[in-house]
This record gives structure tokens, C-alpha cells and sequence, in this order.
């Protein structure tokens, strides 16, 4: 599965070949594009079927304190771009990284408020020792992660994690009654004892300095504005359809600047 794996500590790290052991546990096909980055407090790398984020990652800031990772595709990103020049800033490509890059050096990781399609990103802060983990509303590229010992380690596939040296395989008794009880797992648990999945609209935030982590929402479903009580079910239908044809246009528009899809917020009746 594409996505986005690695590791970071609080202390340098004493594994540097982990990356490779994790990528080579999630490679399935020989083509997979794998790219990787290490450096003292943390290892990071991407791997994928190489269709949506072809080029070489990751995008590294000129200072080198910031580091980029994205796995997915962003929709209606000409106005970011726009927004960036304005102010002066200049993107060396057009790849999503990239964007992503100069939109957290302008925005800090407020960024994914700003950001349209389905992607997991990771962003290595070097001057503040923190690892950003983020995705979309939907969480359609799947994180799993592990924070023990004063280490984190993610991937999108828990053999990923399974890997790392000291990591113990052990049975969440919780999860196995849920699956049993209820044919699904409730929450963020996963089958293994202290391995959890990044829920939609997630970032995650490692402080490897002070072994810190906290993950926050930033959008729930409860922000959907409120349809007017005096919708009727056929105005509904007509709404749906249009805003379905209004997303396919814009997904398979030849160009990247679309016109984007109306929100429900706009609607109105036929």
C-alpha cells in the first residue's frame, strides 16, 4: 500500500538501516518506488506505485531544517500557488511536496486546513525537533503508529511496524472482543497491543525532544453546515447530482486550476 513510513527519536537513532528493513517488508512488486531520508533524530521514507507523486522525494528546505514526504494527490491548488507568489515565495517544481513545503514555511502546519484530496504527509521540522503527521478528511492512505520508549515508528501497513527492533508482538484482548462482539474494531486500536491508525482528519505531532505526543482533529463531520429544514427529498436528489457532475468535471479537468466543486453551503434551490 502507498503511503508513508519511519521512525523518530528522542535520542539519535541506532538503527539507521530501518528504513530499509520496513520498506523491503511492504515492497510487494518489484517496480515500487521506494525514496528515503535519514538524519540523527529521525529516518523517514515514502513508497508507492510511483503514478501520482512520481519524482524523487523528498522536498528538503535550502537550510535543510525542513523535510517533506507526501503521498496522495491535491485538487484546486492554483490559488495556493497564486497565494505563495504574492507573497514572494518561489516553488522550485510542481510537485505536491513542494507546495506543501512552502505552505508550512508560510502557514506552520495549519496548512492541511488549506489542502483538497486524498494524502498523508509527513513533515520533519529540524529546528524544532518535531515530526508532523497528517491527513486527509477521509483518511484514505492509512497510518498506523507506535510511540514507545522515547521512539515513533509509522507505516502504512502494520508489517511496516512489525519490523523494528524491540517491537512485541502482542494480542490487544480489547480489539479481539470488539471484532467478535461488533465485526469491527472501534477507535484507533488495531489487533496489536499498543499499535494505533491515525484517524481521518488527524495530525499527529512528536516532540522528539521532550518524547512528547499528541494528535488532534482539525475538521469533524459536525462542521458540514446544516441543510435548510424546508429541503425536500427531490431537492435533495437534483443537489446530489449536481455536485456529483461538478466533481467529476473538476477530477478530470486536463488542467490542475478546475473550477472547484460548490459546497453545500452555496446551495440553493433548482
Amino acid at each position: 500500500m502507498s503511503g508513508i513510513f519511519g521512525v523518530c527519536n528522542s535520542k539519535p537513532i541506532e538503527h539507521a538501516d530501518l528504513p530499509g528493513a520496513m520498506a523491503s517488508a511492504m515492497t510487494h512488486r518489484p517496480w515500487y518506488q521506494v525514496d528515503t531520508y535519514t538524519a540523527p533524530h529521525v529516518a523517514l521514507g515514502r513508497i508507492g506505485i510511483g503514478i501520482f507523486n512520481p519524482d524523487p522525494q523528498p522536498a528538503i528546505s535550502e537550510d535543510g531544517s525542513l523535510v517533506v514526504f507526501f503521498t496522495g494527490e491535491l485538487y484546486d491548488t492554483e490559488p495556493l500557488r497564486q497565494e505563495l507568489a504574492a507573497q514572494g515565495v518561489t516553488l522550485r517544481n510542481r510537485t505536491f511536496e513542494e507546495l506543501v513545503l512552502r505552505l508550512y514555511q508560510t502557514r506552520g502546519i495549519d496548512l492541511v486546513h488549506a489542502l483538497n484530496g486524498p494524502f498523508v504527509v509527513a513533515i520533519w521540522d529540524g529546528g524544532a525537533g518535531t515530526l508532523y503527521l497528517a491527513n486527509d478528511r477521509l483518511a484514505r492512505y492509512q497510518v498506523f503508529y507506535t510511540h514507545d520508549a522515547g521512539r515513533l515508528v509509522f507505516a502504512p501497513e502494520l508489517k511496516g511496524i512489525a519490523v523494528a527492533p524491540g517491537f512485541e508482538k502482542r494480542l490487544d484482548l480489547t480489539a479481539a472482543a470488539e471484532i467478535l462482539r461488533y465485526q469491527r474494531l472501534l477507535g484507533d486500536k488495531t489487533f496489536f497491543a499498543g499499535v494505533k491508525i491515525l484517524p481521518y482528519a488527524s495530525i499527529l505531532r512528536y516532540d522528539a525532544r521532550a518524547d512528547a505526543l499528541a494528535v488532534t482533529r482539525y475538521w469533524d463531520y459536525d462542521q458540514i453546515p446544516a441543510q435548510p429544514a424546508s429541503l425536500t427529498f427531490e431537492d435533495a436528489v437534483v443537489e446530489t447530482g449536481r455536485l456529483l457532475r461538478a466533481a467529476m468535471d473538476r477530477l478530470t479537468a486536463d488542467t490542475p486550476s478546475a473550477p472547484a466543486c460548490s459546497s453545500a453551503a452555496a446551495w440553493t434551490p433548482a
